[in-house]
């Protein structure tokens, strides 16, 4: 039962990748005037499909530990985590070219200089050295910030700086570009009027999160209101005009499965709950794939989370199942088949818990606490200032394995503490100021 996936198939069948007519010329013993054709050299990400293009992989990085967030940004090179960072400073939906100067210079050599007598090589070539140094960056930051919800990833184009060099080698034969920029032209989607309409939804879109309920004693019941929330107000629907928005979920009903984790993962960020999207059950003949969540809960373990399934769409769509629902890779991966491969873009996800998450873990703390204070919690804590030793809870002049002591027994509930043991200093005392801890003293 795969769920079609706008982000997979529009991106890599349809964005235009446009080059720039107009390059500055570079001069040498060996080089000439070049000139392309603006119209003939156009590519497009579907091309793809008919070369095999690889990149070297990414590390695993954990971004944000101060606050337990995840983000795909963190594994990217240099010149893609420029693009992603350019995405990253859209406040409002514009189609306004912007330009990304690129940390490291891409050179590549050609055999032909015009597009037009490209030889499958040079096509491979020059492909490769766009894809390779913009696609992922906006993929990371199409997922990991779901209130981009107004870009359309089809019609994102892309072309090459004014700052292009393009030199003929006289002695070696061929030609070389030297690409130090490029330039992005955003897009909103088609179910905007205009671009004002597109902004007028962004201002319904953060009145819809501020009306989602996030009262909870526990991470679990937060996420339990949140699941049934949105699976209450939405229904799963293919042609919706935003179906692969937030907006659908959250906004006018009618989503797909992007549209339901992008929602849910908005309304965690939120929250501070570490939570991702994740891409899987991919049949690339029929180019359908599926989208869900992995989320972290307080013992510090990621679990799978799939709205999309648990909505049965019943009467008015209020039917609701918990099939899908803090769920470990034994249960979760049974029908659900994660994919790191897409399209060139490595996606490195969170290793979710083998079990799934037992909510009688919360009543196992409270039982064996000497308190009636509800623990690991969402909710903001008071706090008394502390000291100006960083990790220096206890208040003993320093900092050793006590002051992890003292921070677990506050966290798990076992002591009153005289002073405050939010550690990573978010506001909250929970399971992350153990951790904190931890990192601290190794």
């Amino acid at each position: 039962m795969n769920k079609l996936i706008s982000l997979t198939i529009s991106i890599v069948t349809s964005a235009a990748v446009l080059i720039c007519s107009e390059f500055s010329l570079g001069f040498a013993a060996y080089e000439e005037p070049v000139y392309f054709d603006s119209e003939s050299a156009e590519v497009y990400l579907s091309d793809l499909d008919d070369f095999s293009i690889t990149v070297s992989d990414q590390p695993r990085i954990l971004s944000n530990f101060k606050n337990g967030f995840y983000n795909y940004g963190d594994t990217l090179d240099g010149n893609n985590l420029a693009v992603y960072d350019a995405f990253m400073t859209l406040d409002e939906p514009t189609d306004q070219p912007f330009n990304i100067k690129l940390p490291k210079s891409v050179s590549i050599k050609l055999e032909e200089r015009d597009p037009t007598k490209f030889t499958e090589k040079d096509s491979e070539t020059y492909q490769e050295a766009l894809f390779t140094n913009c696609k992922p960056g906006i993929d990371c930051a199409l997922f990991d910030r779901p209130e981009l919800y107004w870009i359309d990833p089809a019609n994102i184009s892309i072309s090459v700086g004014t700052d292009t060099t393009i030199a003929r080698d006289f002695f070696a034969g061929g030609y070389t570009i030297k690409i130090r920029s490029l330039t992005i032209v955003p897009s909103w989607l088609s179910g905007f009027k205009s671009q004002e309409n597109a902004v007028e939804y962004g201002k319904l879109l953060e009145e819809a999160i501020e009306k989602v309920p996030v009262n909870g004693a526990n991470r679990y019941e937060i996420l339990k209101n949140i699941h049934d929330y949105i699976s209450k107000f939405t229904y799963y629907d293919l042609n919706a005009k935003f179906s692969s928005s937030a907006l659908g979920a959250l906004v006018e009903p009618g989503v797909v499965c992007e549209g339901y984790s992008e929602a849910f993962k908005i309304i965690c960020d939120r929250l501070d709950i570490p939570c991702v999207c994740v891409f899987g059950n991919l049949i690339e003949e029929d180019n359908a794939g599926h989208m869900w969540n992995y989320v972290q809960m307080e013992d510090g373990k990621w679990y799978g989370m799939d709205v999309t399934w648990d909505d049965l769409d019943g009467a008015g769509g209020k039917d609701i199942k918990y099939e899908y629902f803090l769920k470990g890779s034994k249960s979760f991966y049974n029908k659900h088949f994660p994919v790191t491969d897409y399209k060139i873009t490595q996606l490195i996800y969170p290793e979710i818990s083998e079990t799934d998450f037992d909510p009688s873990v919360y009543s196992e703390i409270l039982t064996n606490s000497t308190t009636t204070t509800t623990v690991l919690t969402t909710t903001t804590t008071t706090t008394i200032p502390t000291t100006s030793i960083e990790g220096d809870l206890n208040h003993d002049g320093d900092v050793n394995v006590a002051d992890l002591v003292y921070c677990q027994s506050s966290v798990l509930a076992k002591i009153k503490p005289h002073y405050s043991c939010d550690a990573n200093e978010d506001g909250v005392v929970d399971v992350f100021d153990i951790i904190y801890m931890r990192k601290l003293l190794i």
